[in-house]
């Protein structure tokens, strides 16, 4: 099954039907959360098993009883501003960033320290401009061996000036801060 990037436009496409479909893998972008409450459009996400338990059905199921066939796999209401950056089985996340000049085995050296600390790589960017790299972790740190304050000063340990620089922040910060 492909995990498909659910963008503003595709919220602007089903405004007209009011209701927008995703599924259980797709990542839905803050710009599509918050084109949905400007267009009036319910994005709603399908269970990854299409017959919950009875327990498991929530506000979505309620929605979903209005014209739509048995068939259709069960949905979830997708609450603007969740799930987009957590990881999947909703464990706390942080935002790992880091900003310097490119080097051989510089991505090597954040990953395999996330890795020590027991965090899990839920997504990844990474960019090289002209000598210089930047790149965007979103790790899921459910599982971490230390707490939040302890994983980000390992990992922000790592910086070194004139190499590069990492800004460890929980995904609950990022996601406030970058509010509107």
């Amino acid at each position: 099954m492909s995990r498909r990037v659910v963008t503003k436009e595709d919220v602007i496409a089903a405004a007209k039907s009011g209701v927008l479909e995703v599924g259980p893998d797709d990542y839905v972008t803050e710009a599509a959360l918050e084109a949905s409450t400007r267009e009036n459009v319910r994005i709603v996400r399908a269970s990854p098993h299409p017959n919950p338990p009875p327990a498991a059905r929530g506000e979505g199921e309620r929605a979903r009883g209005e014209g739509v066939r048995a068939a259709t796999p069960a949905f979830d209401h997708f609450a603007p501003g969740t799930a987009a950056l957590s990881a999947t089985d909703g464990s706390p996340a942080a935002i790992v960033t880091a900003v310097g000049k490119n080097r051989a085995f510089v991505l090597a050296e954040i990953t395999t320290k996330i890795g020590e600390l027991n965090g899990d790589i839920y997504d990844i960017s990474q960019r090289i401009i002209s000598g210089y790299f930047s790149t965007i972790l979103v790790v899921d740190i459910g599982r971490v061996s230390t707490d939040f304050a302890g994983f980000k000063q390992a990992l922000e340990a790592l910086s070194r000036e004139g190499d590069y620089k990492i800004v460890v922040q929980h995904e609950r910060v990022f996601r406030a801060m970058h509010r509107i």
